[in-house]
């Protein structure tokens, strides 16, 4: 009896133990588009393909199509054919909501109230198509800043923190998304970049914010608790990560005989619905996507053929300039 237990024991552990080799339907391989058209930008948009589980590519992340036929039209009127940019070994590549646009256009900007059309072909692949209007402008009205010192604190530390009111007024009897981040540009190493240790928002709208790493760079919120009112958006900036003339090192600057100055700029997006969900959406995805027993999350998507997101977007900038003579 003990005998016949034992094998008993045996064979159900050689079961419970046998490999398991799930399938996973292939469907096949298509566009993949990530485009948000800016006023501020010439017309551009990042395209590659979607992957198979078991494909391999020497840039896995994300497939370029360095063939693909780019078309866009305005209104329903052909407007223009991007041309392909190689952006393989970018050093940019690093954000999920601001990918950079490997097609883009030399002459044409998006204008605000129009509708937009992409049409994509590429070998092997199903046509994909898009359309999108790109709101109307809310413009930044003015920007208020209060300069703060602070003592005792630790040497790595920033003893100067600005603290910033942005604002604008929302337009009444329609449904309106926003989207609001801070950019940077430090006129001694002639980059511009977008700041996100030194910056604190502190908005009780926000409804999504846009992370890098561990920081947050810009919100994402609609106009349901604030339509048709003037709405302050409220950012510190930290003086350190200000760069060229608040950061340490702005005594190199002594040396110097040009002005050196840091550039910090308010930018807000005037967004499509199609892009506030595609941002929630993608947020759900990031917090899931470690987590093997979470339930799945579908990226929205509103590209017919393919998969991604074409949205547009009027932009209201302003600035302030630090100097440094």
């Amino acid at each position: 009896m003990r005998t016949l237990l034992l094998y008993t024991l045996i064979i159900l552990i050689s079961l419970s133990c046998k490999k398991e080799n799930p399938s996973f339907p292939d469907t096949g391989r298509k566009i993949v588009v990530n485009c948000l058209l800016s006023t501020d930008s010439l017309i551009g948009v990042n395209i590659c393909g979607s992957l198979y589980i078991k494909d391999t590519s020497n840039f896995v992340k994300y497939n370029f199509i360095d063939n693909a036929k780019v078309e866009i039209f305005e209104n329903e009127n052909y407007l223009d054919s991007l041309i392909y940019i190689d952006l393989r070994w970018s050093p940019s590549l690093t954000n999920s909501y601001l990918i950079p646009n490997n097609y883009r256009s030399k002459t044409f900007f998006p204008s605000p109230g129009k509708q937009y059309q992409i049409r994509i072909k590429a070998p092997k692949k199903p046509d994909a198509i898009a359309i999108t209007t790109i709101p109307n402008l809310v413009k930044i009205e003015k920007v208020d800043t209060t300069r703060i010192i602070l003592t005792n604190v630790d040497y790595w530390q920033s003893k100067i923190k600005f603290a910033c009111n942005i604002f604008f007024t929302d337009p009444a009897g329609e449904k309106n998304y926003y989207l609001f981040y801070v950019f940077n540009k430090d006129v001694l190493w002639s980059g511009t970049y977008i700041m996100d240790e030194g910056v604190t928002f502190l908005d009780p709208i926000t409804e999504e914010n846009l992370n890098s790493g561990s920081y947050t760079f810009g919100i994402a919120f609609s106009d349901k608790s604030i339509n048709g009112k003037q709405h302050r958006i409220s950012v510190t900036l930290d003086g350190k990560d200000i760069g060229f003339p608040m950061g340490d090192s702005s005594s190199l600057c002594l040396f110097c005989k040009e002005t050196k100055e840091s550039v910090v700029y308010f930018r807000l997006y005037s967004i499509t619905e199609d892009y506030f969900r595609y941002i929630q959406t993608l947020n759900m995805f990031f917090k899931n996507y470690k987590n093997p027993l979470a339930e799945p999350v579908q990226v929205y998507s509103n590209i017919t053929g393919g998969y991604g997101i074409f949205a547009g977007a009027a932009v209201s900038s302003d600035s302030i300039v630090f100097h440094l003579h």
